[in-house]
């Protein structure tokens, strides 16, 4: 018997028991059914496989986390210092990749200077790129599930395969010292020059 094959990132759904027809409140009525777990067994073979692992080595290349924008007010509406300062508006390119936390919980996404979040979203993604994540197996039964030595659920994660490259981002100035910074770490709480 061949082994059913499930795409990449998958769910998984195994529901085992009965259904149970009720009985219409009033002649007439139509019938309805319900499915109860009151019985049934789920049983995993040695050498049974459900496999819904993630795509692994999907290749991508580098430039497509690397974005130039022009930063406008949406971008800027939570960094009020920056709002109408020399950032906004010139092209200020980015690497995706770069992300943190600010101490209130928000995340960011490229630069803490601006909210770029947008952009991230348009950026086209194989669908190798898209099932990287495993997917979920759910095994649900009235009786048991039983899962044998040798049996294997493969839920685990897959990668992606950047191709090397060297990028150039913006770098920004600050004060009268001129202390260079890379832009993605850059505070908001400062004016800056390009």
């Amino acid at each position: 018997m061949e082994r059913p094959s499930w795409p990449p990132n998958a769910t998984v759904n195994v529901d085992v028991g009965k259904w149970v027809f009720l009985t219409p409140p009033t002649e007439g009525s139509p019938l309805s059914s319900t499915f109860a777990y009151t019985g049934g067994q789920i049983y995993l073979a040695p050498g049974s496989l459900i496999d819904v692992a993630g795509t692994t080595g999907a290749a991508a290349p580098l430039s497509e986390n690397i974005v130039t924008v022009q930063l406008r007010g949406a971008e800027l509406s939570n960094s009020p210092l920056q709002r109408d300062g020399l950032l906004r508006g010139p092209d200020i390119t980015v690497d995706l990749r770069n992300s943190g936390t600010f101490a209130d919980g928000r995340t960011w996404l490229g630069t803490p200077l601006a909210d770029l979040s947008g952009f991230a979203d348009l950026i086209q993604r194989t669908a190798a790129e898209l099932t990287t994540a495993g997917g979920s197996v759910n095994l649900h039964a009235g009786g048991s599930v039983v899962l044998q030595r040798g049996s294997t659920v493969d839920v685990s994660g897959g990668w992606v395969n950047y191709e090397g490259g060297f990028v150039q981002t913006t770098r920004v100035l600050s004060g009268r010292s001129a202390h260079r910074h890379r832009r993605c770490h850059a505070g908001c709480r400062l004016r800056w020059h390009l």
